[in-house]
């Protein structure tokens, strides 16, 4: 379980730092608390009290909340600028060329 939560983890964070469209960062916030339900869930078969498996369920609450805002944020935002995407596509080209270079 804990192998499958590494993975997970690093599928986020590899969404969030690949920070070009918004609905890819918000997904990769999802991942990062379902990696994070996913070990407090493993970690609480080890241990007799209720603790790791309040604490998964909170975390789950608290991703279905991170998600409902997300989408409230996207819809206003593609209402207000007519895309999802986070650069221009000027900006774009710019940060691949930079990218390129380096």
């Amino acid at each position: 379980y804990l192998t499958l939560s590494i993975i997970i983890f690093s599928l986020g964070m590899y969404c969030i730092i690949d920070k070009k469209h918004i609905l890819k960062i918000l997904t990769g916030i999802l991942l990062l608390f379902s990696a994070c339900a996913l070990n407090f869930t493993a970690f609480a078969g080890f241990m007799p009290h209720l603790d790791g498996s309040i604490a998964a369920v909170l975390t789950i609450i608290i991703a279905a909340l991170e998600i409902i805002i997300g989408i409230c944020l996207a819809s206003a935002f593609t209402c207000s600028f007519k895309s999802l995407n986070l650069y221009t596509d000027e900006e774009a080209e710019d940060n691949d060329n930079q990218e390129q270079n380096a």
